[in-house]
């Protein structure tokens, strides 16, 4: 999948529609902009949504963290509300915070969206003012 596939709704707001065809179970890599380490103090509060449509599941579930600057990610966590998907954080190649998504059956017909929360403390706003999407593939 390419980066071209995300529909922006609002600044904050992605879709990514899964293709008819699509019938993979390959987990979903997003890439963010966001340097697991760096000069930056970033707290990230992002709402992962859709439908999962091989496994009649709404996906629903919240991932939050940190990343403190140089000491990099932490103080993160993703509680999920379905079993639709599985989501997990790791630092890419080039040190980007990726979100792994794995779904429970195949994507074929369905549906993912993630909408990052506007907060009002100086970090999220920090996260606002700079989350992009530069890369998202199957594995």
């Amino acid at each position: 999948m390419e980066p071209e596939l995300f529909v922006v709704e609002g600044k904050g707001t992605l879709s990514l529609p899964c293709r008819d065809e699509n019938h993979t179970s390959q987990p979903i890599h997003l890439k963010t902009d966001w340097d697991w380490t760096g000069d930056k103090h970033i707290m990230y509060h992002i709402k992962f949504g859709g439908h999962l449509f091989g496994a009649s599941k709404p996906i629903l579930a919240i991932a939050v963290g940190y990343l403190n600057g140089k000491q990099g990610h932490c103080y993160d966590d993703v509680t999920h509300l379905t079993n639709a998907v599985r989501i997990t954080t790791y630092k890419s190649s080039d040190g980007k915070l990726t979100f792994k998504i794995a779904p429970s059956t195949d994507w074929h017909a369905s549906s993912l969206s993630l909408k990052l929360h506007r907060g009002d403390n100086c970090y999220h706003r920090a996260a606002w003012n700079t989350f992009r999407i530069i890369s998202v593939w199957h594995e």
